[in-house]
């Protein structure tokens, strides 16, 4: 049976914080040493990347919602998408 589309997730756990280049740090460096793998799948399977963020805001806190360069070049090779859901509690 052939399938149009899957997923596989790689992510934190609900952590604290004001500023999303700590988790998103995190997983770059569990992603780093397959960067090239990925970009070899991605070329022969047609894949798509997307950087996706649930971020909880709570008593008006606002977090830093920037991306550092790091993370650019790496969504860059892997041509991925970033995604941000915002859920004011």
């Amino acid at each position: 049976m052939y399938r149009k589309e899957t997923c596989c997730f790689l992510e934190t756990d609900y952590q604290e914080s004001f500023d999303i280049n700590q988790q998103l740090n995190h997983i770059l460096n569990l992603l780093d040493p397959h960067i090239e793998k990925l970009k070899t799948l991605r070329m022969k399977h047609s894949l798509n990347f997307l950087f996706s963020f649930s971020i909880r805001i709570m008593h008006n806190e606002t977090p830093a919602i920037t991306i550092e360069q790091k993370a650019i070049g790496i969504a860059y090779d892997l041509n991925a998408e970033f995604d941000f859901d915002l859920y004011i509690l």
